[in-house]
């Protein structure tokens, strides 16, 4: 299931022969991006009026999307969940920005390793990702929501309302 899921984020990423498919650059900022708006989205919640589910929705599809982009980017990827007891929205909104960051400072500014690890002291990437994702997952269950409906929220929005379970 999970390969469906990045085989549908791909039909609105770049056409493979264009040299950005593969270049890192554009999925690591991505995930930077996203993760910074859905903490400047749940301090708008917090301090300034409620957001609604949909709107909470929209920014966390965004994240999804560049997390099986990278997942597309680093070869043979199965989001596996991780057992997790961070239950705040505070909480898993700023434990995935952390994770987004690292992960792309990592990649992106140096490639800083000491013994194998980035700061987060996690030893790969595939961990951060699962990581990054089963977070997400909690998050959607606050919201009662589920990664499929978040797939095709995020996939008609990139793609102009065209359902992403289709057969392409």
């Amino acid at each position: 299931m999970h390969e469906k899921y990045i085989e549908i984020a791909l039909r609105t990423w770049y056409v493979e022969t264009d040299e950005k498919y593969n270049d890192q650059r554009a999925s690591l900022l991505g995930l930077i991006g996203e993760s910074g708006e859905i903490v400047d989205q749940y301090k708008k919640h917090l301090f300034k009026r409620k957001i609604s589910k949909s709107e909470f929705l929209d920014e966390l599809g965004d994240l999804w999307y560049y997390l099986r982009v990278r997942a597309a980017q680093i070869g043979k990827f199965k989001f596996l969940e991780v057992a997790l007891h961070i239950n705040d929205p505070l909480g898993l909104v700023t434990t995935i920005s952390y994770l987004c960051n690292d992960l792309a400072s990592y990649h992106l500014i140096s490639n800083y390793v000491v013994d194998g690890c980035s700061r987060t002291g996690i030893y790969s990437e595939s961990a951060v990702l699962d990581i990054i994702y089963s977070l997400l997952l909690i998050r959607l269950q606050q919201l009662d929501a589920t990664i499929e409906e978040l797939t095709e929220i995020n996939y008609q929005k990139l793609s102009g309302g065209k359902h992403g379970w289709e057969e392409h």
